[in-house]
């Protein structure tokens, strides 16, 4: 909670003035990106690779969502994402844009 979201505001801070790359958890910490990836791992006939896609808009609320409740999702959890962005980014008072 509060320490996560220390941490993400930490990171958009340095992240204004330098290239910042995260793997997290955290949604408090994925909240406070300007770009929001999923990383997924697949492993198949003893090779392990990994996909990154980028998410638009929709789909960031979605997996935001997905890392605040796990696997069953929530009306209450989408509510919870969505205000996590929009603390995120208060100038705008929703969602930073995500290259999709």
């Amino acid at each position: 909670g509060a320490a996560a979201s220390a941490v993400g505001a930490a990171m958009a801070a340095l992240g204004a003035r330098h290239q910042v790359l995260a793997v997290t958890h955290h949604a408090q910490v994925a909240a406070q990106a300007v770009q929001h990836g999923s990383l997924k791992k697949h492993v198949a006939n003893g090779t392990t690779t990994t996909q990154l896609q980028w998410l638009g808009a929709a789909a960031r609320e979605e997996e935001l969502a997905r890392l605040l409740a796990g696997a069953t999702i929530t009306t209450e959890a989408r509510a919870a994402a969505l205000a996590l962005l929009r603390e995120a980014n208060p100038v705008q008072n929703q969602p930073a844009p995500c290259a999709a």
